[in-house]
């Protein structure tokens, strides 16, 4: 379990999900608010490669995270360049992970030549989806972006409110915001 002197406030995740692909690639924005200062913050990311990782405090700027794997239970210890003072802060992750292949987490599935993606997030497996704070307590809006394939469908919770084209044979699709959700619901 991670500490309970921080809570999450919103969550904007935008994930690139490909299923012909080994792994898929996202990005999380977290505002959380901080009870304490920090030199250290927990959250849930398994199995994930982090290519970028900021904490920026309200009125403040980026200071740069080093993410350290803490076990294999998906628990990080993302440590600041610098202290990160009490109060309102956004926590960045760009991020990989591997398509799960044991239906948790976002999933593939391979049928008659054709691969789909799923998501499966009951009870702590959205950890291995998106970095997190994977407990039942932290309910939180989300934003959800999806950048897929312009034939493929791509559905979540909410209804779509925008579609642009992304470029190179791909869509890009935005959600409406969700009601406070636990991340196993997402």
């Amino acid at each position: 379990r991670v500490p309970a002197d921080s809570r999450t406030t919103h969550y904007a995740l935008s994930l690139r999900i490909v299923p012909e692909e080994d792994r898929f690639s996202g990005e999380v924005s977290i505002d959380v608010t901080l009870v304490s200062p920090r030199r250290v913050l927990w959250l849930h990311m398994q199995d994930m490669r982090a290519q970028e990782a900021t904490i920026t405090p309200a009125g403040g700027a980026p200071i740069a995270l080093d993410v350290v794997r803490m076990g294999d239970d998906g628990l990080a210890a993302l440590r600041p360049a610098s202290d990160v003072p009490a109060g309102r802060a956004t926590v960045r992750i760009v991020y990989d992970a591997p398509f799960d292949r044991t239906l948790k987490g976002i999933y593939r599935v391979d049928t008659a030549g054709l691969s789909y993606a799923f998501s499966q997030f009951e009870a702590i497996s959205a950890r291995l989806a998106f970095p997190c704070f994977d407990e039942p307590a932290f309910k939180t809006p989300f934003d959800i972006t999806l950048t897929v394939k312009r034939e493929n469908a791509a559905i979540t919770n909410t209804a779509a409110v925008e579609e642009t084209d992304a470029g190179s044979g791909f869509k890009r699709i935005r959600y409406a915001t969700t009601l406070p959700l636990p991340t196993y619901l997402l």
